[in-house]
């Protein structure tokens, strides 16, 4: 959480792909043919549940609700009764500053419903892609084409190769391939202040 973020572009890739995973699960869990039975030990769990939502929607004056104190399967269940029985809630996850997560609920139209479920996917991708972080930084020199200037840089070089793009290659030969795709234009100070006739 603290410090500059970055990630390879492999890793940017995958962690993108995980995230459209997720979407498509997550919208997948709202289908009929994904509900599962309410097991005994949780009815007066949802019964309670039911109870707040049914006493939210005569409310006219609250905009939402928090449901709290429920863990993972109960919040399925709760999404699941919440589509099944209550068309009208919107049902958003939030994870509070504490750590603790809870369902929002709001009243929402079917529209809005989906609007809702955009913008949150949508948010999802967009902090995927700041996630890259610094690493745009360094593709931004690399699309440039533009001349990089160091003293002594090997090191520099092959740090900042391993961190922002992938990992070092095994040979010398894939190095310097690597090396030159990526900084096709490089000048290391030391290396011309070494070098006849300086």
């Amino acid at each position: 959480k603290d410090g500059i973020s970055y990630l390879r572009p492999v890793e940017l890739d995958r962690l993108r792909a995980l995230t459209l995973e997720r979407q498509d699960y997550r919208r997948s869990l709202n289908t009929p043919e994904q509900s599962i039975p309410i097991p005994p030990e949780q009815e007066a769990f949802i019964k309670e549940v039911c109870s707040k939502f049914d006493n939210f929607l005569k409310n006219t004056s609250e905009e939402s609700i928090e449901i709290d104190r429920a863990n993972a399967f109960q919040r399925r269940l709760i999404y699941q009764t919440a589509r099944e029985k209550y068309p009208q809630l919107s049902l958003k996850s939030v994870t509070k500053a504490g750590g603790e997560r809870i369902l929002s609920v709001t009243k929402a139209s079917a529209d809005e419903k989906k609007l809702i479920a955009d913008k949150q996917d949508e948010a999802e991708l967009l902090d995927v892609n700041e996630s890259f972080g610094f690493s745009r930084v360094i593709q931004a020199i690399s699309q440039s084409e533009k001349l990089v200037v160091g003293h002594n840089m090997v090191l520099d070089i092959c740090h900042t190769l391993n961190q922002f793009c992938s990992p070092l290659p095994e040979t010398y030969v894939e190095f310097k391939e690597m090396c030159s795709t990526i900084f096709p234009n490089i000048i290391d100070t030391k290396l011309m202040a070494n070098t006849i006739p300086f």
